[in-house]
């Protein structure tokens, strides 16, 4: 190649990096809006509340997002000021956020609705029924919104045509998605294998119990390094059986973390990440047995329960189904109380590990250490609950039951081991999420398939929370956990203790108000999960924060419960659903509401004024 032609080469190489170049600098300097929302988009508020609406630039790297231009069409409804919205008066505005880059303009709305709180008596009413129709007036509305509450109050699902209707007006179309309902979608545990057993346990045998004190006479406390075999069902609810050797990695004061040799993360899991689970189990026992009693053979004067040792044993390892995805996080499974010779009467033949232990999926001690705590929590209390409840009184918890009391456990002591109520772990959150969505789909009695295993929790949760925040606080869990009935029986007996005259059919009746009724436009006398409870039991205090529900996000991102089109819809059994229409939103003046009776007596309905 000749130097003319050479330099010819390079010029021409340069413009083209140089082009190159530009175009870079062009693409990393100006990225450009591609979209542009508020949310919430739809807010309900009580006068002089506030709240802020969030912005979102897609992509995140596009400039505007500090530039924001924000206006309330009606600022003596709702003014704002850089996204915080404040309720000055009764009526109804739109505020709207807009952004401009490279000459275009993204505008986004937010609808609010600000009405004034109204007494209970003219909130409140209970449809009874003197014929086959029913007449209601509310007066003097002010922007108010009406609610339908059907609440199922038998032990039976209830098809769509026995639930009542709405009449006088035209049928509306399902404005949100109605999710099936069966009587199918009955109290099948996630890990269907032990809730089975723990549904119907085989009986104690007293003389076998007493026969362990050989065993526990001669026990040598294991040390840091030493290896045990171990019983797992893998995968889990097959029924197949495989002895596996763990590791102790760490001992605390209470429990002994032992990691499966041969758990997929046994090698990323150091050391310090077991003394870190051992620490905090250690934060967790004694605010946990202060306030729900013992383990089977725990407690000042136990005897080491099963094992001999003193220390709960918590096993990770890998917990998978048939296709490996780590479907659980953990669980108790009471086999483990039995000798091997008992439960080989059992149809299925469950091997047992012979000690006082549950099981968490180790790669959660990783990915999630924040969720642990309430991990183990949730764990300790069905431990606990199996000693409570079928050892010392012989009596057995159901599945919705022993489940519910769990996730009241994580509600009250996960604030103590530093997860509060705004951290996704803590149960609150990520369950009333769901819950305000999916509210209808599993009665508070039942136990949902797999396939809505997580409606089934969220359920448990928020039916907890709405008991303790309204009927006694921590102490009624407690009550609850102690007392020597289990079930509806249990929780009738720990309400009329703290409240009189109430019990769970009257307490299943105002769970429909704390779907409605939170912050300011909540009536006096209304229950609701926004109330503070504390409770102090033995010296040491439990606290309980309410909750807003109008400024939660549930699963379809907005605000509060979803309210279904009022339609005749099936019911499962103990369970409530929220409806309304769109005549009976943002209402002024007077409203009348003709209601037919249902068919079957079980299903209540109530009308509630927001």
């Amino acid at each position: 190649m000749t130097k003319k032609s050479i330099n010819k080469v390079a010029a021409l190489f340069f413009v083209v990096f140089s082009l190159l170049m530009i175009s870079c600098q062009m693409e990393t300097t100006s990225s450009n809006i591609q979209s542009f929302w508020i949310s919430p988009h739809i807010i309900s508020l009580g006068v002089n509340d506030a709240i802020v609406i969030t912005p979102t630039i897609r992509p995140e790297n596009s400039p505007g997002l500090n530039n924001i231009r924000w206006s309330s069409n009606n600022p003596g409804v709702a003014r704002v000021s850089n996204g915080t919205v404040t309720a000055v008066s009764a009526g109804t505005a739109r505020i709207s956020a807009s952004v401009t880059h490279n000459k275009t303009t993204f505008t986004s709305h937010a609808s609010i609705t600000v009405t004034t709180p109204r007494t209970h008596n003219d909130s409140i009413v209970r449809v009874n029924f003197t014929d086959e129709t029913e007449t209601i007036t509310f007066h003097d509305l002010n922007w108010n919104s009406i609610f339908l509450l059907r609440i199922n109050t038998s032990n039976f699902f209830v098809g769509a045509t026995n639930t009542g209707d709405v009449l006088g007006l035209p049928r509306e179309f399902d404005t949100e998605d109605f999710y099936d309902v069966s009587e199918s979608n009955q109290i099948v545990f996630g890990l269907q294998s032990a809730s089975e057993f723990s549904a119907n346990p085989p009986p104690i045998n007293r003389t076998t119990e007493h026969a362990m004190l050989s065993m526990r006479s001669g026990f040598t406390p294991p040390m840091i390094g030493d290896e045990r075999d171990f019983w797992v069902e893998h995968p889990i609810n097959s029924g197949r059986w495989e002895q596996r050797t763990a590791t102790l990695r760490a001992s605390g004061t209470h429990a002994n973390i032992w990691i499966m040799n041969d758990a997929s993360s046994a090698g990323i899991i150091t050391g310090i990440h077991a003394q870190e689970l051992s620490d905090k189990f250690d934060l967790i026992y004694p605010h946990g047995v202060n306030l729900m009693g013992y383990e089977y053979g725990g407690g000042p004067d136990g005897n080491g329960g099963m094992d001999g040792d003193p220390k709960i044993q918590i096993l990770a390892y890998d917990i998978v189904d048939s296709n490996g995805n780590d479907s659980i996080a953990g669980y108790f499974w009471s086999k483990d109380f039995y000798t091997q010779d008992e439960l080989e009467l059992w149809s299925n033949r469950p091997r047992t590990n012979l000690a006082e232990i549950f099981y968490i999926n180790a790669i959660h001690v990783i990915k999630s250490p924040d969720f642990m705590g309430p991990l183990l929590i949730h764990e300790l209390q069905h431990m606990i609950n199996w000693n409570e409840k079928f050892v010392r009184n012989n009596v057995r918890s159901e599945t919705w039951y022993n489940e519910m009391l769990s996730m009241m456990a994580e509600d009250i002591i996960s604030p103590m081991i530093g997860i509060p109520q705004t951290n996704w772990y803590h149960p609150m959150p990520s369950s009333m999420y769901r819950f305000l969505d999916r509210h209808y789909l599993v009665g508070i009695t039942d136990w949902g398939s797999s396939s809505n295993i997580s409606d089934s929790y969220a359920k448990a949760y928020a039916f907890g929370a709405y008991l303790m925040r309204n009927y006694g606080g921590p102490e009624l869990f407690r009550s609850m956990l102690s007392n020597n009935t289990t079930n509806i029986d249990s929780i009738n007996m720990a309400l009329s203790e703290f409240s009189p005259g109430m019990d769970f059919i009257e307490a299943l009746r105002l769970f429909g108000e704390a779907m409605i009724y939170s912050g300011s436009l909540k009536p006096q006398y209304a229950q609701s999960f926004d109330n503070n409870v504390t409770s102090v039991i033995n010296g040491i205090e439990y606290k309980l924060d309410g909750f807003n529900i109008w400024t939660l996000t549930n699963l379809r991102g907005r605000l509060g419960p979803t309210y279904y089109t009022a339609n005749q819809v099936s019911m499962a059994r103990h369970s409530l659903i929220v409806q309304s229409r769109n005549e009976w939103l943002t209402v002024s003046g007077d409203i009348t509401i003709t209601l037919e009776r249902p068919i079957n007596p079980g299903i209540e309905m109530y009308l509630m004024v927001r």
